[in-house]
């Protein structure tokens, strides 16, 4: 975790804490810059915010809601039919048959992969949810029993939160992924607005947890 700003040491090196400085700077406006809609992109900028304060259930929550309002805003603006005003259906949800219809409208849905084994493309066409639809429905439906981790050294089970960090570092990362390549399909669409450079991924701060 990174040191606030205003926690400067006197034996730091300025070179150093300045690089920190602003790559902290850069991750926190990332996901409003690189998205640049605000029909979804502060799920994800607060969903970052929370995971770094380790509030970690809020922060999973959030960056899957923002992932799912995401799918939802874009394809509902690929309609022949959108005219500027914004409605979203309230039964398109994230599921496999909404991420078959963004592959099929082009959208980088591939980037929503949880690992590296996984075969989201081909997933998609079974009734077997795909991690990230599982993960959502876990979740964001208050089933968390899944994180569970045992203490062997006490033969006792535990849930807290912090059971949930690995998938929390995965998700943020996988949120970069789609973000970074939704930016780009939204920008080739005239979904985003023109001028504004798409900006480079963060580093992950919760790397240590991959």
């Amino acid at each position: 975790m990174m040191r606030p700003a205003d926690d400067y040491l006197e034996d730091a090196d300025p070179v150093v804490w300045l690089a920190e400085r602003q790559a902290e700077a850069e991750r926190r406006v990332f996901f409003v810059s690189a998205l640049m809609n605000p029909a979804f992109h502060w799920f994800f900028t607060q969903g970052q915010q929370a995971l770094e304060a380790e509030l970690y259930i809020p922060g999973v929550s959030s960056l899957l809601n923002g992932i799912e309002a995401s799918l939802r805003v874009t394809m509902a603006q690929l309609e022949p039919d959108y005219g500027g005003k914004l409605a979203l259906s309230p039964y398109r949800l994230l599921s496999n048959t909404m991420l078959r219809k963004a592959r099929d409208a082009g959208l980088p849905v591939a980037l929503l992969k949880f690992s590296d084994g996984e075969d989201l493309l081909s997933q998609i066409e079974t009734k077997d949810n795909v991690a990230i639809v599982q993960l959502r429905h876990d979740v964001c439906h208050g089933d968390i029993l899944k994180f569970i981790q045992r203490m062997d050294f006490e033969q006792i089970d535990i849930l807290t939160p912090e059971c949930l960090r690995p998938t929390a570092a995965r998700l943020l990362q996988v949120s970069y992924n789609w973000a970074s390549g939704l930016a780009r399909f939204r920008a080739d669409h005239g979904r985003r607005p023109e001028g504004f450079p798409i900006p480079d991924m963060p580093q992950n701060p919760l790397a240590e947890w991959l």
